[in-house]
């Protein structure tokens, strides 16, 4: 089975990267924190594990009622194995098969981040250089690239490349800064006891989007809820219905769905984050893209509930979406495909 899951945001909301407020050591406090824009996939998987337990109405579960909530939701959420080895498999996740990645919905289309070279063909120079410190006999150049005026990583687009701000009236969202006292009671001053923080506005013709598909039919019914997402349990209000066929692309065909986004043979578009190895790196001719920070939250389904700090992975850098990998190798290929990560929606390319 297959459902369309929408995330609208019922007012400013905040996702935690890794400038937040810290853990309380005056020596790391940060008194100016800044939301991330997109979640991770890792909380959309969260808030649709937590989705199948209110349903089925295992939220407050009690020893006894462990194993329930393993066969519907498995013993923990995402997260990156420590061994690579790892990544070759799947996680048991209980009835969830597969997620999508998040794109964003507005008026039945959806958008993904524009390719960073959407409208920059390229050349091969036959020529040695260096690339992640690794002689190459290839160089790319691109002989239209004007840094002045690039902004391709400040939009999004549809299948037919067509910018979302071309038909958004007003911007994608808003930042609202939102100011408090009291950070730390033990401060002695009163400077140290002032805080900002930056939230996000999202514009209210547009959602968060993705496809879940379980292994069996009827999982979830079609329902209209409000979870909470973010650090400052951000208020969403989570629609889920049955997946429309012309949706399906966007579990199965992705690539296909976005194929007219890309220009040539010979490269790859991130249509969600990624985590890149060393061998992709070693293959790939050039990477043009940015690093983004990826941390998630460790929970055990055999830990119950608890009061205590969660448990925090350690930290990965990711290559966002949008994101363009030169190269024809077939290792470049086998890198990504890995079923661990795609099976929540990271490393779906075209």
């Amino acid at each position: 089975m297959k459902y369309l899951i929408q995330f609208t945001p019922l007012c400013p909301y905040f996702f935690g990267g890794e400038q937040t407020f810290g853990e309380g050591n005056k020596e790391v406090t940060n008194y100016f924190a800044k939301s991330n824009f997109m979640p991770q996939q890792s909380t959309i998987l969260g808030a649709i594990r937590f989705r199948i337990l209110q349903e089925h109405k295992l939220l407050n579960y009690s020893d006894d009622a462990k194993q329930d909530v393993r066969r519907w939701i498995g013993e923990q959420g995402f997260a990156i194995p420590q061994k690579l080895d790892a990544l070759n498999q799947t996680a048991d996740y209980g009835c969830i098969k597969q997620l999508s990645p998040v794109f964003i919905h507005h008026k039945q289309s959806y958008y993904t981040p524009m390719p960073l070279n959407f409208g920059y063909e390229h050349q091969r120079l036959d020529v040695k250089g260096y690339f992640s410190g690794i002689e190459r006999d290839t160089v790319l150049n691109f002989p239209t690239f004007n840094p002045k005026k690039y902004d391709n990583h400040k939009h999004w687009v549809n299948a037919d490349g067509k910018k979302l701000s071309d038909v958004l009236h007003g911007d994608m969202y808003t930042v609202k800064t939102q100011i408090g006292i009291v950070k730390d009671k033990s401060a002695d001053s009163e400077k140290d006891a002032f805080f900002k923080q930056d939230l996000i506005q999202l514009h209210p013709e547009l959602s968060f989007a993705c496809v879940l598909e379980t292994f069996h039919d009827k999982e979830l019914e079609s329902s209209t809820s409000v979870v909470f997402m973010g650090a400052n349990r951000s208020a969403f209000m989570m629609k889920v219905c049955e997946c429309p066929k012309m949706l399906e692309w966007m579990i199965s065909g992705a690539s296909e769905y976005f194929r007219g986004l890309k220009q040539s043979d010979d490269y790859k578009i991130l249509l969600s984050d990624a985590f890149i190895t060393e061998d992709l790196k070693n293959a790939a001719d050039f990477i043009w893209g940015q690093s983004v920070n990826f941390r998630c939250i460790v929970n055990k389904v055999s830990s119950g509930h608890s009061w205590c700090k969660p448990n925090k992975s350690a930290l990965y850098h990711l290559l966002p979406a949008g994101s363009v990998i030169y190269g024809k190798s077939d290792v470049i290929t086998k890198e990504l495909e890995k079923p661990l990560l795609q099976q929540v929606g990271l490393n779906i390319f075209i």
